[in-house]
């Protein structure tokens, strides 16, 4: 999927993408010819490092020793690398070659692969009745092939696309459909990202009640599993909520600790990460309340001074 995302969650979407795509790497990882299998590993490597200019090289040197679904992955693997960067003519045509081979070597898996990577990049396009039509190509494919992970991933993307098209019923009918099959197979990272989907739903539906009931669903997952970046996106997001149920001291129960889960750096380049939440509060609780909230929460009273001082200085997000 192409994105223009902040580094820490780039290489995050990298690593899932690259598990994502392992079951559909024909034998690339095993393969004994070296002129296929060094240049994976070392295209692999620096995928993880967020180097893809560099990865394309090295699978591109892979294609002429490659055959059958070797070549459905590596295509896949060179459409995914022009896509982080953001070319999506080049992705759209790397894709659509992984999906002809696919077709042409009974690849079921790959070609569910690339037409649901198809579709993600006619989303990126603005295209969302084209990318309508790929994503629900793809969960066909994924349903016949059997693959349930495929299949929950399918019914996320199209209930995001639905929601992008304003269509929030038919969102929450695919997320809530997401949700089962990813339970089904005890995937707890695609389970909380559907709580978050749903969440959302019932966000902009306004019932803020029933959004924070999934969040908090969300947040219980994402620290069972360890997922940093998860943790802090909920404590931010159940802040916000409370914040716009009026519920300012509870709120700043949730939003300071998400400015603890996560390091300057990514505070400064996660703008969602800001501060607005707290800013309310402090203007609504006044000085002396806020402090005692940030104190409840666990913030030593010294650090809970600076806080104010940077929310009262500061228009935008915290640097540090």
């Amino acid at each position: 999927m192409p994105l223009v995302v902040p580094v820490e969650e780039r290489e995050a979407i990298v690593r899932d993408t690259i598990a994502g795509l392992r079951p559909y790497l024909g034998n690339l990882p095993q393969v004994k010819d070296a002129a296929i299998r060094e240049p994976f590993a070392a295209g692999n490597k620096l995928m993880e490092e967020s180097k893809f200019d560099e990865a394309l090289v090295e699978f591109s040197r892979a294609l002429p020793a490659a055959r059958a679904t070797q070549l459905v992955a590596l295509y896949n693997l060179i459409g995914f690398c022009h896509g982080m960067q953001g070319r999506l003519d080049e992705a759209l045509r790397a894709y659509t070659k992984s999906h002809d081979l696919a077709l042409d070597c009974g690849d079921r898996n790959g070609d569910a692969s690339a037409l649901s990577s198809i579709g993600l990049v006619y989303k990126a396009k603005g295209d969302f009745v084209a990318a309508l039509k790929y994503l629900k190509d793809s969960l066909g494919a994924f349903q016949k092939a059997g693959n349930k992970p495929g299949i929950a991933a399918e019914l996320n993307n199209i209930g995001l696309d639905y929601r992008a098209e304003g269509d929030p019923d038919a969102a929450l009918k695919y997320y809530q459909d997401a949700l089962r099959t990813a339970q089904e197979i005890g995937n707890q990272y695609m389970v909380a990202i559907q709580f978050n989907n749903i969440c959302l739903i019932y966000q902009d539906k306004d019932d803020l009640d029933t959004a924070l009931k999934y969040q908090e669903e969300a947040l219980k997952i994402h620290r069972e599993v360890g997922h940093k970046l998860g943790v802090a996106g909920d404590l931010n997001s159940i802040g916000n909520l409370l914040v716009q149920k009026g519920e300012h001291e509870r709120a700043v129960g949730y939003l300071v600790p998400a400015l603890g889960t996560l390091s300057r750096k990514e505070i400064a380049d996660r703008p969602s990460n800001g501060l607005e939440g707290l800013k309310k509060c402090l203007a609504t609780l006044g000085h002396d309340r806020f402090l005692a909230a940030c104190e409840k929460a666990g913030q030593q009273r010294k650090g809970a001074e600076a806080l104010v001082a940077k929310l009262q200085a500061q228009p935008g997000q915290l640097t540090q």
